[in-house]
């Protein structure tokens, strides 16, 4: 009886062409982002604002909550302290639903953060300003959060004593590397698996 075939191949000339592109994979992967150029990206924060609970001449929708990021050189350290981690990023863009302030439109503004110690933001004092436009998100929970607008013509903002909104961070390149070396080494636990068939029979073929 022949041996079964997957796709005209033996199961180990199928695993090893399989072992063999997942080990091209993710040598590619780390060497692309390994590299300085690219291990040094950019990083970007976005935010989601807590739902508005105080509207001033305008209603929700369209003002429903704060949203907006700034983006960084690299990922910001751990344990800042907010007040005394201020920065200023390369850009940044914050809309309320109806106005939005970037950092080629303020004419004002302010960053500082406090990070724990995996470097996620968990407290923050933020305002941007143009001419018709006070951005702010200010969260430092159980005290105080704010997050809002206060604009010409309206007010819309959040109030309370709970948490706000939260971060994300975009991209995350060691996440990345992570990838490319768990793919490549994929690759070479199934390069050991066909090794050790390969031993196995060449010992079964002893007389």
């Amino acid at each position: 009886m022949s041996a079964q075939t997957i796709g005209g191949h033996e199961p180990n000339q199928f695993l090893n062409r399989i072992s063999k592109s997942l080990g091209a994979i993710g040598a590619v992967t780390v060497l692309l982002f390994a590299g300085s150029d690219i291990a040094a990206a950019d990083v970007m924060y976005n935010f989601v604002g807590a739902p508005f609970n105080t509207f001033i001449n305008t209603t929700c929708p369209p003002t429903c909550n704060l949203t907006g990021s700034f983006t960084v050189a690299t990922a910001l350290p751990p344990n800042l302290v907010v007040d005394q981690g201020s920065f200023t990023p390369i850009s940044f863009s914050f809309t309320d639903g109806l106005s939005t302030v970037t950092n080629l439109t303020a004419t004002i503004s302010g960053f500082s953060v406090g990070t724990d110690a995996s470097g996620k933001i968990v407290t923050w004092d933020i305002f941007a300003d143009d001419a018709s436009s006070q951005m702010f998100a200010f969260s430092d929970p159980p005290n105080l959060t704010q997050e809002g607008n206060n604009a010409q013509t309206y007010q819309a903002y959040f109030f309370g004593h709970t948490s706000g909104g939260g971060w994300t961070v975009v991209p995350e390149p060691n996440t990345l590397l992570m990838l490319g070396s768990s793919v490549f080494g994929l690759a070479g636990v199934l390069r050991k698996r066909l090794q050790g068939k390969a031993h196995c029979a060449s010992f079964g073929n002893i007389t």
